[in-house]
Parts: C-alpha cells; structure tokens; sequence
C-alpha cells in the first residue's frame, strides 16, 4: 500500500473476470501513500450477472492513478452498473489515456466506458481510440472526468469516437470540476436516448462546475425519441457553470421526436451567471 501499484497486461494477454451474483473486477492496482498505473495492450473484461462489473481499476489515496490502454476493454452485468476504465485519487491525479477499444454494457444499470476521478487535483479522460456505452434502462456514458475542487478534463482526438446509447438518458461526454470543467473534441461524440414510452434524455456534451467549458472542432450529435408520446429533451453541447462557455467551430446536432408527446432540442446551451456561445461551424 506504501509503495507503486502497477500492472501491465502486454498485447497478446487476455484477462477475464465473471461473476454470478457478486462483483467483478478484471485488474485491481490500489496504493494507498504510492502511485497506481495499469497498462493494457491486449484484452481485459469483467462481467457479471447481478453485481456490478470493471474490466480495469486504478485507486490510489494520495498518490496519481493512471490507466493507460491500446487494447481491448469490456463489461458487462445484466443487472448491475458497469464501467470499461476507473482510475481515482482522492489526493492526486486521476487520468485515462484510450487508444484501443472500450465497450459496456447493463441491461438494468448505468454504464460508463471511461470514468476519472479525483478531489483536490486533475482528472483527465484522453481518448484517440472508440469508447461505446450502453444500456436499455438504466443510464449511459461514454466518458466523465470529475474533479471536486481542480480540473476536470475530457479530450477526444481528431480518431477517437464517443458513443452513448440507452432507453431513457445517455450522455456522449460529461466533465464536472469544481475550478474547470472543460471537453474539448476533435473527433465524433454522440449520445443517442430511444424509448417508447415516458421519457427521454439525449446530451452530446456536459461541461459544467466553476468554469464549463466546450470547445468542439469535429462533430457533436444528441437525439432523444419517444415513440408514443411522452418528453424527449436533446441537447448536443450543454455548458453549465458560473461561468459558462461554448465555441464551436464543427458541427452540433440535437433532434428530438415525441410522437403525441413533447420534443425540445437545443444544438448548443449555455448556462449560468455568466454565459458566452461562440458558433464559427454548423449548430442544427
């Protein structure tokens, strides 16, 4: 626990963890005083049927938690909550740096493919390869930094693709950071919600804390359907801060369909005491 917790799963390794009733964890890295770092280049999963499943996990208390992954990553639970990728700190930093494939799923819970957390410090998701979430009734989100009292940061490159899928509320990106919350994307995110019946809520991007930030230069989309009536709410970059912030210079999509119901898109939101949207691209 004093020292560096480090795991490094080389291209070729498979790694797999399944559980019943329990939870699953496919790699662990946990210090308490040290660092924890996980390096994955081959394939890692956890899946379990009614717990909640991780493929991989980097805790540490006060030191950096960090994740690094070019290859595959999964997991799933039919009635559990499931997460690709979670690194933590509570007195460090917390990042992810994906160049492979994620991919999670639940039927009945949430679902994140990447999550980087912390209190005091920097959490970072960094994605240049393909995250998908997904999940029938409970929540979906492809990436989330959250960072108390700091920064928190998603970044996805001009390759990386985002995507959320669920019945009732998915979200591409979302950061919270009690200083700065800040998505900047080069790539594709999309967040797709699709029920019958109820509801239905659709976010491309959330930034929201002290500052929130979105700055897109590739493509945001958001759709949120109803089919027999009910609210479906769609937006594709939503800032929500004290001081919020959008500058788009892609392309921001949100549509929303309801049937005999209620529809409401926004392609870009800004809000808080102090609000600024700068469109240089294309908002439908």
């Amino acid at each position: 626990f004093a020292g560096i917790a480090a795991i490094d799963n080389q291209e070729g390794g498979d790694i797999q963890a399944s559980a019943y009733s329990g939870n699953a964890y496919g790699v662990y890295a946990i210090s308490i005083f040290g660092d924890a770092t996980v390096n994955n280049s081959g394939s890692i999963a956890a899946s379990s049927f009614g717990g909640n499943a991780t493929a991989i996990t980097a805790t540490s208390i006060f030191g950096d938690a960090s994740v690094t992954s070019a290859g595959h990553t999964e997991a799933y639970s039919l009635d559990g909550n499931t997460t690709g990728i979670y690194a933590s700190s509570l007195a460090g930093t917390a990042s992810i740096d994906n160049s492979g494939e994620i991919q999670t799923g639940s039927v009945y819970g949430n679902t994140v493919g990447a999550y980087a957390s912390t209190y005091f410090y920097t959490a970072s998701v960094t994605n240049s390869g393909s995250i998908e979430a997904s999940s029938i009734f409970g929540s979906a989100t492809g990436a989330l930094a959250t960072s108390a009292y700091g920064i928190a940061e998603v970044i996805n490159a001009e390759t990386g693709t985002i995507q959320a899928t669920s019945n009732y509320y998915a979200v591409g990106a979302s950061v919270y950071g009690g200083e700065v919350g800040r998505i900047t994307n080069y790539g594709s995110i999309a967040a797709d919600a699709h029920s019958e019946y109820d509801f239905a809520y659709a976010y491309g991007t959330i930034a929201s804390g002290g500052l929130g930030v979105n700055l897109n230069y590739g493509s945001i989309s958001a759709e949120a359907t109803v089919d027999n009536g009910g609210l479906a709410i769609a937006t594709g970059a939503f800032s929500n801060a004290s001081a919020a912030t959008i500058v788009n210079e892609g392309s921001i999509e949100a549509t929303a369909h309801a049937g005999d119901g209620f529809a409401v898109a926004y392609g870009a939101n800004a809000y808080g005491l102090f609000n600024g949207v700068y469109n240089y691209g294309d908002v439908q």
